[in-house]
C-alpha cells in the first residue's frame, strides 16, 4: 500500500460534484497511506468515521479545488509518539505527498483546499491536527488552475484538537481570502486569476471575511497561521498549548469591522500576536499563565513590515495571577542592524478607555487602575509630556515588561519608505506638543525614531518608521527627517502630479518639494472610527501640512497599502494615497458596524441563495448546494442542546458530538464558576463570598467556594496582607522574593525583616513569623463527592476523605442521566416514568479539577422520603434492640447550632449514657469484622467508614492482605526499609514506591505509578473518626409501625453528652407522642 499513489483505504476519485457520495460508521485501522481520500471531488460527506494508528494523513483533501466537501463527527487516533524511533508517531515516507505524511507536517486531517467543512472532529496525538496548506496553485489536474491562498473559509465549526505534537488548528502560507470566481461550476477553478490580487481596479482591498467557531484547542504546540488575515476566531478556546494563538502577519476584515479574537478563552500559554493590523480583540477572557506577545516573528526572516501593529482590548476579563503578562520584541533577526521590531501598542477600546480616563473600574482589566494603553520602554518621548501621562511599569515589577504606562490612549503612526538602505537611511525626528498647536511655541517634547527594514537591502519594500502617538485634534506632531543637516534627502524628493489619479486635489500650484511619491503614512486605523468614532490629530511632514491643513482622520484614504499578499504594498500607493498624500484624496466612508453585528462572524453560511429562507433557529443555507441544512446539536426530529436543558451559564456538550442520542452523562458545559448538573448553581452568591475584594470566589463544588486571592493576599476570604509587614522591596509584592518558583509550590511566605520561605503541600513554616503572600491551589488534588446520577449534588469530601452522605435535587428538578429526565426521590426517571427504588450508591473520593469563578449555591438538600412508606420490622441491630420512644429524649425544630447556615431541622440531644443504652456505642459499627477482613501478620485492620475496612500494613508490607514486601527486591539503601526513599512526605501522599535498582515514587490519592517494576513499600490509610465532628448515621422514625421517615444525622459529641441533627422530610408536619426512633445500620438496607 504505501507510496502506491491511490492505494487506500477508503477514495472519492475525481467524481466532480457529488452530493450523493457518503462515507459514514467507518473505522479504519493500520492503514499505511492514509485513511479516507477526497480527490477532484465536491459536495461529499466523510462522516462519524474512527481512524486508528493510520499513517500519514488521515483525511486527506488532495489537489485544492475541492469545495464544500462535508467533513464531520469523525475521530483521528495515533497511538504513537512521535519521539519514537522506530514507528516516529504516525508518520510515513514515501508517498506522494512529503508535507501530509511524513515528519514535516503529517495530520489527522489535511487539505491544499480550506473551502470544504470541518465540523465536530477530533483529532489526538498527530504531528498537526488540522493542516489547512494553501502554499500552492493547485496539483495534478488542478496545477496552476486554483489561488489557493485566496480561497474562502467554509465552516470550520466545534472540533477539538489535541495533544498533537505542533499545531492543532494550523493553516500555512499566506491565506488571505478573496472575492473570486472559484465555484463548483468551475470544478473548483479560478478562471479568471486577475480576481486572487489583493485590490480591485480603484485599489479597495478585497478580503472575504470568514470564522472559525467553537473550536478547541489542547496541550498542542502551537496554535494559528503564518499569514492569514479576514480569519475571526469566535468562541475558541485554546488551553494549555505552548502558544495559545501563534500568529505571524494579518490584515484588517474586508467588512471594516470585524475583531480577530471574539467570544474565547485562553490559559496556560504563550499568546504570540501578529504585525500589520489593528487587532481587536473582544469579550474574550484570559486565565492563569496567558502572556501576550507583541509583533510575534516580526522581522524575523521577511515576516511582517514595519512591527507597529495596534491591539484593542475590548471587554477582555484578565484573570491572571502569574507574575509577568507581556514582552515585547528586542532581538535582531536581520543581516543589518536596522532592526526597530519593539513596537506594538496595547490599548483599551475607546468605550472601555472612557469608562477608566472618567474615574471609573474595569473589572479584571488588564491595565493598572487609571491606565489604558502600553507600549515598550523605548518611546521615551511619552516620559517627558506635561503632566506625566504616561510612567515607566516598572512599579509593577516585570508584568509589562518595563514598558509605558499610559493614561491616554496610544494609535500607531506608521510611515513607510522605499529606496532607502540600512546603512544610510536618516533617523527621523519626532516632535509633539500636547494639547496645543505646533505653532504654539516649542514642543513638550520630542524623540529620534531610527530607521527600520525587513529583509535586505534593495530587495524589499518592507522599511520605514514607526512610533505610538496620543489621538485627538488637540495635540500636535511634526516629523522630521535628519540626514546631518535636518534635510530631506534628495532621493526623496520627486513628484509627478499630473499622475496622480485623484479627482480632488487642492490647488496643483502647490508645487512642494518633498518625497510624496515615495511615501505612505498611517495614522491609527478606519476599523477603530467604524466601531466606535473617528480620531484625529494634527500631523507634520517635513514641513508639510498633511491631511486638511494639518489635521489628519483615522479614516483617511488607504487604498493599495495592504492586502496581505506577498509583494505587500501595491506600487500605485506610493505618494498617492495615506494621511499625508499630496493630492489630498477623500477619506474612507465610515461603516456602521451596528448593521453587521459589530463584525461578530457565523460560521459560513449563504442565505441569498436558497430559494426559501431557513430557520434561522435549526438550520442554515448551505453555500454549496444551495440548501438548507442541519445546525450542529439538531437531527431531523429532536433538538439534542434542548434535550439537556442547560442553564442560561451552560453549553450542552451534545452540540458537536454528531449522532441522534442526547448526553447522560456531563450533558452541561459549565461557564467559569458555575456547576451543578444545568449548571444552575453558583455558591459564591448564594454564600455571598466577596473574598474581601482582593480575590475571585470560585466554585469547588455545587454547595461551596472558595477564594483565589490576588498576589499579595492569602486567607479563606484574602483578608490577610503582607503590605507594611514584611519590608523587602519597599513593602510591597513579591517582598523581594520569587514569587514564582514552580508547581510544587503552594505556599509563598516572606518575613518582616527580609527572607523568604516556599512551601510545597503539606509542609509548614519552620518557625512563626511568616506572613503568606501567595497561595496556590493545587485543584487535580480537589477532593469531590458525587456520582454519576444527576439528582445527586457534587460535594466536597469530609475532612478525612470520607464522602459523605448524598444530598438530592428537589423532585421534578431536571436531569439528564436519562435523556429528558426528572428528578423523583434522589432518582434520574423518565419524564413519566415510575419511580424505582433508590438505592444508596457507591461513591467514592475522586480528586478532580475544579475550574471556576464567582457562582450560585444550593440550599443543602435532604435524602427524599420514599415514593411510599415501606414497612419492615424494627432493626435489631442495636445492643438493645428495641425502639425508643421520642418521650424518652428531647426534639425540636431547631436551627442546627454546630452549622447555623443549615435549614432548621430535627435537633435531637442525648445523655451520653442514654445514646449508648439505646443505640450501642458511637463506634457500634465494625466493618473489619462484618467483611471478615484478615491481613496476616504484618498489619491490622482499620475501618475507613461506617461500611468499609482496609488493612493498615506494617512499614515496609502492603497489599490487601499486607503480603507484599519489597525486601530483597528494592536494592537502594542496601536493600533495606526504606530502599533510599523519603518514607515520610506528609498527608497527601498515600503510596510510596521503590524500584529494584534505585528509584523512588511518590502517590496522592487516585494516581498510578508512572510505568511498571515499583514495589509500594509504604501505604497510608485514613481511618474513620466515627467520633469526629460531623460523623453521619441514619435513623427511622417509626409511627403506627411503620417507618414514615430515614433521616441522615449528623453527630457531635459534647460536653457531658451527645448531639444528633437531622433535616425532616417536608412530609413529617410534627412529632407526635408515640414516635419511636431506631438506628439504622449496614445490616439493614435503605430503601
Amino acid at each position: 500500500q504505501k507510496g502506491i499513489e491511490g492505494k487506500y483505504c477508503l477514495h472519492f476519485h475525481k467524481l466532480h460534484d457529488c452530493p450523493t457520495c457518503l462515507f459514514k460508521n467507518n473505522a479504519i485501522e493500520g492503514s499505511h497511506q492514509r485513511g479516507i481520500i477526497v480527490h477532484g471531488t465536491h459536495s461529499s460527506t466523510v462522516e462519524n468515521n474512527v481512524l486508528y494508528n493510520v499513517r500519514g494523513a488521515g483525511i486527506y483533501i488532495e489537489d485544492g479545488n475541492e469545495m464544500y466537501n462535508d467533513i464531520k463527527y469523525n475521530v483521528v487516533l495515533c497511538p504513537n509518539k512521535f519521539g519514537d524511533t522506530t514507528l516516529h508517531g504516525c508518520t510515513v515516507p514515501g508517498t506522494s505527498n512529503r508535507l501530509a505524511d511524513t515528519s514535516d507536517n503529517q495530520s489527522g486531517i489535511f487539505s491544499r483546499a480550506v473551502t470544504n467543512s470541518l465540523t465536530g472532529n477530533r483529532v489526538a496525538n498527530a504531528f498537526n491536527g488540522m493542516f489547512f496548506s494553501a502554499i500552492g496553485r493547485g496539483r495534478g489536474s488542478s496545477a496552476n488552475k486554483v489561488c489557493e491562498s485566496d480561497a474562502k473559509l467554509a465552516r470550520v465549526e466545534g472540533n477539538t484538537w489535541h495533544g498533537n505534537g505542533r499545531f492543532g488548528t494550523y493553516t500555512l502560507g499566506s491565506n488571505y481570502a478573496k472575492e473570486t470566481d472559484q465555484s463548483i461550476l468551475n470544478d473548483g477553478h479560478n478562471v479568471d486569476q486577475s480576481l486572487c490580487g489583493g485590490f480591485d481596479g480603484e485599489g479597495y482591498e478585497r478580503g472575504a471575511p470568514g470564522s472559525m467557531v467553537d473550536n478547541l484547542d489542547y496541550d498542542n504546540a502551537f496554535v494559528g497561521h503564518y499569514g492569514a488575515g479576514d480569519i475571526q476566531h469566535n468562541g475558541h478556546h485554546s488551553y494549555k498549548n505552548l502558544n495559545l494563538i501563534y500568529w505571524k502577519t494579518t490584515k484588517n476584515f474586508g467588512n471594516g469591522c470585524s475583531g480577530h479574537l471574539v467570544g474565547g478563552s485562553y490559559a496556560d500559554g504563550n499568546i504570540a500576536l501578529p504585525d500589520q493590523a489593528t487587532f481587536i480583540i473582544e469579550d474574550t477572557t484570559f486565565g492563569d499563565g496567558a502572556q501576550f506577545e507583541a509583533n510575534h516573528h516580526c522581522n524575523v526572516g521577511i515576516t511582517g513590515v514595519l512591527c507597529f501593529p495596534q491591539y484593542v482590548l475590548h471587554n477582555v476579563q484578565w484573570k491572571n495571577s502569574v507574575p509577568r503578562w507581556m514582552w515585547f520584541q528586542s532581538g535582531n533577526h536581520q543581516g543589518h542592524n536596522a532592526n526597530q521590531n519593539h513596537g506594538g501598542v496595547f490599548t483599551l477600546s475607546p468605550p472601555n478607555a472612557q469608562v477608566v480616563m472618567g474615574g471609573g473600574l474595569l473589572e479584571n482589566n488588564f491595565f493598572p487602575p487609571g491606565f489604558v494603553s502600553l507600549v515598550s520602554h523605548k518611546f521615551t518621548y511619552l516620559l517627558s509630556l506635561p503632566g506625566e501621562p504616561c510612567i515607566l511599569s516598572t512599579a509593577y515589577g516585570d508584568r509589562y515588561n518595563r514598558g509605558i504606562l499610559c493614561t491616554v490612549p496610544l494609535r500607531s503612526l506608521k510611515v513607510y519608505s522605499q529606496g532607502l538602505e540600512s546603512g544610510s537611511a536618516p533617523a527621523m525626528r519626532v516632535e509633539m506638543w500636547f494639547n496645543r498647536a505646533e505653532s504654539s511655541g516649542a514642543a513638550d517634547s520630542n524623540q529620534i525614531v531610527p530607521f527600520h527594514q525587513i529583509g535586505n537591502d534593495r530587495q524589499t519594500t518592507k522599511q520605514g518608521y514607526s512610533l505610538p502617538v496620543i489621538p485627538g485634534a488637540e495635540h500636535s506632531y511634526r516629523l522630521s527627517l535628519l540626514d546631518g543637516h535636518g534635510e530631506i534627502p534628495s532621493t526623496w524628493v520627486s513628484i509627478d502630479l499630473l499622475s496622480l489619479p485623484f479627482h480632488s486635489r487642492p490647488q496643483l500650484s502647490r508645487l512642494v518639494s518633498l518625497f510624496m511619491n515615495q511615501q505612505v503614512v498611517e495614522f491609527s486605523d478606519h476599523v477603530i472610527g467604524n466601531r466606535w468614532s473617528i480620531e484625529y490629530t494634527n500631523l507634520s511632514l517635513n514641513g508639510f501640512q498633511c491631511g486638511s491643513a494639518g489635521l489628519v482622520s483615522s479614516h483617511h484614504d488607504r487604498r493599495f497599502i495592504w492586502s496581505g499578499d506577498k509583494d505587500f504594498m501595491d506600487a500605485q500607493a506610493w505618494g498617492n494615497t495615506g494621511a499625508c498624500a499630496i493630492g489630498q484624496p477623500l477619506d474612507f466612508p465610515q461603516i456602521d458596524c451596528s448593521s453587521i453585528n459589530d463584525g461578530i462572524l457565523r460560521a459560513a453560511e449563504c442565505p441569498e441563495l436558497c430559494s426559501t429562507r431557513c430557520n434561522d433557529a435549526t438550520t442554515y443555507c448551505d453555500c454549496g448546494s444551495a440548501t438548507c441544512k442541519l445546525k450542529p446539536g439538531f437531527t431531523e426530529t429532536s433538538n439534542l442542546c434542548a434535550a439537556a436543558r442547560c442553564g442560561e451559564h451552560g453549553t450542552c456538550s451534545a452540540k458537536y458530538l454528531g449522532g441522534a442520542l442526547p448526553v447522560t452523562l456531563n450533558a452541561c458545559i459549565c461557564d467559569e464558576g458555575w456547576s451543578g448538573p444545568l449548571c444552575q448553581f453558583n455558591p459564591c452568591e448564594t454564600q455571598n463570598e466577596l473574598c474581601g475584594g482582593h480575590g475571585a470566589c470560585v466554585a469547588s463544588s455545587d454547595t461551596e467556594s472558595r477564594c483565589n486571592c490576588d498576589l499579595g493576599y492569602s486567607g479563606a476570604s484574602c483578608e490577610t496582607t503582607c503590605d507594611g509587614f514584611c519590608t523587602g522591596n519597599g513593602g510591597v509584592y513579591p517582598y523581594n522574593c520569587n514569587p514564582n518558583v514552580g508547581e510544587s509550590i503552594v505556599r509563598y511566605g516572606c518575613l518582616s525583616g527580609g527572607g523568604c520561605k516556599y512551601l510545597s503541600e503539606g509542609e509548614e513554616y519552620p518557625h512563626g513569623g511568616y506572613c503568606t503572600f501567595r497561595e496556590v491551589v493545587q485543584e487535580s488534588n480537589t477532593c469531590l463527592c458525587g456520582s454519576e446520577n444527576d439528582c445527586e449534588l457534587t460535594v466536597a469530601c469530609n475532612t478525612d476523605g470520607s464522602c459523605p452522605s448524598p444530598q438530592y435535587l428537589p423532585d421534578s428538578s431536571p436531569c439528564n442521566s436519562v435523556p429528558f429526565g426528572t428528578c423523583a426521590g434522589g432518582a434520574c426517571i423518565e419524564d413519566g416514568g415510575t419511580v424505582a427504588p433508590v438505592s444508596r450508591p457507591t461513591r467514592s473520593p475522586s480528586p478532580q479539577p475544579t475550574t471556576a469563578a464567582p457562582v450560585p449555591a444550593p440550599s443543602i438538600l435532604p435524602t427524599p422520603k420514599p415514593a411510599s412508606p415501606v414497612s419492615r420490622a424494627p432493626t435489631t441491630s442495636s445492643p438493645t434492640g428495641k425502639p425508643i420512644s421520642t418521650s424518652s429524649i428531647r426534639v425540636a425544630e431547631w436551627a442546627n447550632p454546630n452549622d447555623p447556615s443549615a435549614p432548621v431541622g430535627t435537633y435531637f440531644s442525648f445523655e451520653e449514657e442514654e445514646w449508648e443504652a439505646i443505640f450501642g456505642p458511637l463506634c457500634q459499627f465494625d466493618p473489619c469484622q462484618a467483611q471478615n477482613v484478615a491481613c496476616g501478620e504484618h498489619g491490622t485492620c482499620e475501618a475507613v467508614s461506617e461500611t468499609e475496612a482496609k488493612c493498615k500494613c506494617d512499614h515496609d508490607y502492603s497489599g490487601d492482605s499486607c503480603e507484599i514486601t519489597c525486601s530483597g527486591y528494592c536494592r537502594g539503601g542496601g536493600g533495606s526499609y526504606p530502599y533510599g526513599c523519603n518514607p515520610n512526605l506528609g498527608t497527601t501522599r498515600v503510596k510510596y514506591g521503590c524500584l529494584p535498582r534505585g528509584g523512588c515514587n511518590y502517590l496522592t490519592e487516585g494516581a498510578d505509578y508512572p510505568h511498571g517494576g515499583f514495589c509500594t513499600f509504604k501505604e497510608v490509610v485514613h481511618e474513620w473518626d466515627c467520633l469526629g465532628s460531623g460523623s453521619v448515621f441514619k435513623v427511622d422514625l417509626w409511627r403506627g409501625g411503620e417507618v414514615i421517615w430515614t433521616c441522615d444525622v449528623k453527630v457531635w459529641p459534647t460536653s457531658g453528652g451527645i448531639s444528633a441533627y437531622g433535616h425532616a422530610a417536608s412530609t413529617v408536619a410534627a412529632f407526635q407522642d408515640g414516635d419511636k426512633i431506631t438506628p439504622w445500620t449496614a445490616e439493614t438496607p435503605f430503601v
